[in-house]
């Protein structure tokens, strides 16, 4: 009796099989480049340079929104020069039971919010009622 293996998929097929937002390349992914690398770059630096300028002698507590600020709060933070704690958050405010602003946390911070610098990374703002009720939320905390 031998162990079942799933099939082997050749590149070409994992490919095909991949999310258009997990391409290796980003051709037929992106329709538009909006911001260059060494754009976002700079704005990682200018930010990071602003925050850690800001909050100096204080522990910001910098909370990225997932999935999608996960790789530009990573960047951001390695332009912050000043000590800083990390969290993530997972949340959805849209579905079909769902009213514009409600909020369910699907993973919520692990530390104490009160008398805590929140800095909230988020990837996409469309209407701003996600980042406004996790503000709400948030603030309700302490």
């Amino acid at each position: 009796a031998g162990v079942a293996r799933p099939a082997r998929r050749g590149l070409r097929s994992a490919r095909a099989a991949m999310p258009l937002n997990f391409g290796a390349t980003l051709e037929g992914d992106v329709a538009k480049v909006l911001h260059s690398p060494e754009e976002l770059r700079k704005a990682c630096q200018t930010l990071g340079a602003a925050i850690s300028t800001d909050y100096e002698g204080k522990l910001p507590l910098v909370v990225g929104v997932l999935s999608g600020a996960a790789v530009f709060m990573s960047d951001l933070v390695r332009c912050i020069t000043i000590p800083c704690e990390l969290e993530f958050i997972a949340v959805s405010s849209y579905g079909k039971r769902s009213v514009s602003g409600d909020l369910h946390f699907k993973k919520d911070v692990s530390v104490d919010l009160k008398g805590r610098h929140v800095l909230i990374v988020e990837d996409i703002v469309d209407t701003g009622r996600t980042l406004k009720a996790v503000r709400e939320a948030f603030s309700d905390r302490g």
